[in-house]
């Protein structure tokens, strides 16, 4: 299940580009005290449903999310963390991935893996926390921040990154004009991890 939430500040607008741009026609509204609810037809297939609030439009994937209960977000700790992460305090845009639940799914849709298989890609899923993604303007520039928390003692065994950090001086020797650079320190330990791996 998805569910895509939206900060607006005019319920009945966002309702009206709804339905003057979208096919939802043969959708049933149902009207509450401070929402309302879009429910697709039945077996219509994956069209989302739509819930209406005085500052936020809910879209699901699924019409079974139709009764959306569960926790807010904010009250989830890894999604804090992330956050927290991130070393502005605001940004024109902030994404945040619950990565190891991704990894299981996309694992799921695979179908069956070899246990070499397994083997190679358990140890990144036990080291990869949910993630933060954060993008804004800075001096005429996009940039993008992103935070990462990983369990170190799970990513050793994986043997992907060297917890030294970086030289910055080290750039004096990268050419002016060079258009991608990959910065790291110990890259041959990482080197020679995947070389074990393989």
């Amino acid at each position: 299940p998805m569910l895509i939430a939206v900060e607006i500040t005019d319920a009945a607008l966002a309702e009206k580009f709804f339905t003057v741009n979208a096919p939802l026609g043969e959708y049933t509204i149902e009207r509450g005290e401070g929402f309302t609810t879009y429910l697709p037809p039945a077996g219509s297939g994956n069209d989302p449903f739509l819930i209406f609030q005085s500052d936020v439009l809910i879209i699901g994937a699924t019409p079974s999310d139709a009764e959306w209960t569960g926790a807010a977000l904010s009250e989830n700790p890894d999604f804090t963390a992330a956050l927290d992460l991130l070393p502005e305090e605001g940004y024109s845009v902030t994404m945040y991935m619950d990565s190891p639940a991704f990894l299981e799914a996309v694992m799921s849709e695979s179908g069956g893996m070899s246990a070499s298989e397994m083997a190679m890609i358990t140890p990144m899923m036990n080291a990869v926390k949910p993630q933060a993604l954060g993008i804004t303007m800075m001096d005429d520039s996009i940039v993008f921040d992103v935070a990462s928390p990983v369990d170190l003692e799970a990513l050793s065994a994986f043997g992907m990154v060297s917890g030294d950090p970086i030289d910055p001086a080290f750039a004096a020797h990268i050419p002016a004009n060079t258009p991608f650079v990959a910065h790291g320190t110990n890259l041959y330990l990482s080197y020679q991890s995947g070389l074990q791996s393989l």
